[in-house]
């Protein structure tokens, strides 16, 4: 997917040097039309995503606070913690 990216970047630079250099009354036309077909590609993606199915969670049937404990007997998860918050003092 990021090589798809890559490519359309290249392209659409390409094409705006292009209108740039061939066509300069185009030039500001041209970046219109590329952000509304940005923007209009993005809410075609949001609305994809928005459809797709969530999958079903099954919550155990434990005590809350006995879940948050959990991760916190774990050591490299405690290290973690105190490199977040060091890292957050900075």
């Amino acid at each position: 997917m990021q090589s798809l990216n890559v490519v359309l970047s290249l392209l659409i630079a390409l094409g705006l040097d292009f209108v740039k250099d061939n066509h300069p009354e185009w030039e500001m036309q041209s970046y219109g039309m590329m952000f509304v077909l940005a923007g209009t590609s993005g809410l075609i993606g949001s609305s994809i995503l928005a459809s797709t199915p969530e999958p079903k969670k099954i919550l155990p049937r434990e005590n809350l606070f006995v879940m948050l404990r959990r991760p916190l007997k774990d050591p490299n998860f405690r290290r973690l913690l105190v490199f977040n918050s060091a890292w957050c003092l900075r």
